[in-house]
């Protein structure tokens, strides 16, 4: 039989707003470490600028018609589940358009690949919003500069 541990509120305010910060910040770095990777997939798959365009579009694509779906899942389920979850599917599928062995597959893991990074981009600040009201203090610019050192990271160690 195992017990239940009840945090005090302020503690778990505070590994919510850790929490959050890193999973901004874990997805900055993996879309730092996909971008540098971009020029790559254009030239495994022989592609031109405007194919590449085109599954950059597909990417866009799949984030805008992931978007209502996570708002509505976070709605109903709790940001944090709904941001875990995207997580998981984003870590699954993030590096699939780099390992495409073809241009079909590319496109369908470029939507993939949107679908998921739309997804989180959303849970992800519906969970913000819930620490940050948690809180009553003002914490969103936080998580963002969270997500850009993220970013920055990522494009480090893929450079």
């Amino acid at each position: 039989m195992s017990a239940v541990v009840t945090l005090p509120a302020g503690e778990r305010i505070g590994r919510n707003r850790l929490g959050t910060s890193a999973i901004f910040m874990v997805n900055g770095t993996a879309i730092g470490l996909w971008a540098v990777h971009i020029p790559l997939i254009g030239a495994a798959q022989r592609i031109d600028e405007f194919l590449l365009g085109m599954m950059l579009l597909t990417v866009a694509a799949g984030a805008i018609a992931a978007m209502p779906a996570a708002g509505w899942l976070a709605g109903r389920n709790g940001a944090d589940r709904a941001t875990l979850g995207f997580a998981a599917g984003f870590v699954l599928v993030m590096a699939l358009p780099v390992l495409a062995p073809g241009l079909p597959s590319l496109f369908a893991a470029a939507l993939l690949f949107g679908i998921c990074n739309g997804g989180l981009d959303v849970a992800m600040n519906a969970q913000a919003t819930d620490v940050e009201r948690a809180r009553a203090r003002p914490t969103m610019s936080s998580f963002h500069g969270f997500w850009s050192l993220g970013g920055l990271a990522g494009a480090a160690i893929g450079g």
